[in-house]
């Protein structure tokens, strides 16, 4: 009886506990297959690891259901995270493309709105330079105008014109140039500026000759007194047509008609040292502290020793001799016909002369070598030709040939100087127009364009002075003109004389144009 007793109690015990085991396993088995067939893959896996957590049970069917599920939530991961991938492909490679549009759009918005400056800008620069010079300060406003709006543009793509304005506007206003009358009625042939002893020789077309001691004083001073030595002062019956320099000596050679004269002499009569026979000399070049060479309207290039007089004629050229240089490099001297030949003479053998070229173009007026210029990535020396059409071409120099570089037409009148400072080229032709050239620029960018400006035409005569940012030239009345070369300058000078003859109001704002103003 005790038995049965105990028995039964032990069933009333056990059997809720087995009973709660078997409900719980069949209700999570439900809730994990529903989840499993609605591809709640993540549900059912933690359904069914609680399942594998009942020590009780031991339906094994769950397993086949637990594999599953979990390489089906495995497969659906890796399908979410291809989805993902491809959907940010496509959208790397949208916003790839959309940013391309955008940069191209960008870049071609940049573009018009550049090119619509660049004509805002010309525009400007053209209405100032043909605006009256009666109008000063309506030239003046414009000209500043310009250089605002062209500062909005790279370097290169400015108006050529602009400087050309901005000098125009400020010697309009009287500023930044200087000017002496010298000898009433005549011309200034030709000046010699030395920076050394602060002198300038000056050759009129009356056949006289004056020097200058106080260049400086009267650029820093303007309004002082030139200080005249009339004790150097020669009169001759020819126009001065040419002047050299001579190693070792202070004072220059000078060529008038047939004769040179040496302003080293202080005696009147030992001043003509050469007679060129029956033609007039139109160029002279030291050849060495003791030679010099010349060419005439004879068409004859002569040799002169200058310490005994002796000449010797070394050629005759059918063509008429337009130029002569030497270069530093190898001492050669060059000669140029303006029917195009160029030959040399070397400077230890005069007698010996070899053609280089006879394809040069016509009508040379001026030849000029550069020495050792980067040409190509690899250094050449260059000959450039001035034509009387104002063109300017370029051909690599050898020993023996020349060949063809480029040409520029920058100048509409015969090209009548040609001086090399440094990088800088600067060339003046008979039409006034003055470009200042960066050699290397020149050379490697066929979209260059030089700094260029009017100014008189036909000056008798032009010397840059680079050390003073100068343009120097006589006139055919006998003035003697400074202009500075400093545009910064000119800028400055125009935004001050303006604001002093345009004052503001109190409440009045700056301009826009003014407000780039130092």
């Amino acid at each position: 009886m005790k038995f049965k007793f105990l028995l039964l109690l032990y069933s009333l015990v056990l059997l809720p506990a087995t009973s709660f085991a078997q409900d719980s396993f069949e209700a999570l088995f439900k809730k994990a297959k529903d989840a499993y067939f609605k591809k709640d893959f993540e549900s059912a896996i933690t359904h069914f690891e609680k399942i594998q957590d009942l020590s009780a049970v031991s339906d094994s069917s769950w397993k086949n259901y637990y594999d599953k599920c979990q390489k089906a939530y495995i497969r659906s991961l890796k399908k979410d995270l291809d989805n993902s991938k491809n959907q940010l492909t496509y959208t790397l490679k949208s916003v790839s493309q959309k940013d391309s549009l955008f940069k191209e759009t960008n870049y071609e918005l940049e573009n018009k709105t550049n090119a619509l400056v660049k004509l805002n800008a010309e525009k400007t620069v053209l209405e100032s330079l043909y605006t009256s010079p009666y109008q000063k300060w309506e030239k003046a406003k414009l000209a500043l105008q310009a250089y605002k709006l062209s500062a909005k543009l790279p370097t290169n793509e400015r108006p050529k014109e602009l400087y050309a304005a901005i000098l125009d506007a400020s010697l309009n206003i009287g500023e930044n140039s200087w000017t002496k009358t010298m000898l009433e009625g005549t011309s200034i042939q030709h000046i010699n500026y030395d920076t050394a002893k602060e002198l300038l020789s000056l050759g009129f077309s009356t056949g006289q000759t004056v020097q200058l001691d106080s260049f400086h004083h009267w650029i820093e001073y303007p309004d002082s007194l030139f200080k005249i030595d009339y004790s150097k002062k020669i009169e001759l019956q020819y126009p001065i047509q040419a002047w050299t320099n001579i190693p070792g000596k202070n004072k220059p050679l000078f060529v008038a008609g047939p004769r040179i004269y040496n302003t080293d002499e202080v005696q009147e009569e030992q001043k003509s040292i050469l007679a060129h026979e029956k033609s007039y000399i139109k160029g002279i070049l030291s050849s060495n502290s003791n030679t010099v060479l010349t060419f005439g309207s004879d068409n004859f290039i002569k040799k002169m020793d200058l310490a005994t007089g002796v000449v010797t004629p070394l050629m005759a050229h059918t063509g008429i001799i337009a130029d002569v240089i030497k270069r530093k490099k190898n001492n050669g001297i060059y000669f140029a016909s303006s029917n195009g030949v160029l030959f040399k003479i070397n400077e230890s053998n005069t007698a010996g002369l070899s053609m280089i070229s006879n394809t040069l173009p016509n009508q040379i007026s001026k030849i000029h070598i550069l020495e050792e210029v980067t040409l190509k990535d690899s250094k050449k020396n260059v000959l450039m030709t001035g034509q009387e059409s104002g063109e300017i071409t370029f051909y690599e120099l050898s020993d023996s040939k020349t060949k063809y570089i480029r040409r520029f037409s920058i100048h509409r009148g015969k090209i009548q100087t040609i001086q090399q400072v440094g990088n800088k080229l600067y060339v003046y032709a008979q039409d006034g127009m003055v470009s200042i050239w960066e050699i290397d620029k020149m050379l490697t960018s066929y979209s260059y364009l030089p700094v260029s400006f009017q100014m008189e035409a036909m000056a008798k005569s032009i010397q840059f002075v680079p050390q003073k940012e100068l343009i120097l030239y006589g006139t055919k009345d006998g003035d003697i003109k400074a202009i500075s070369m400093d545009f910064e300058k000119h800028l400055q000078t125009i935004c001050e004389k303006y604001l002093e003859n345009n004052p503001l109001e109190e409440s009045e704002e700056l301009p826009e144009f003014l407000k780039f103003c130092k």
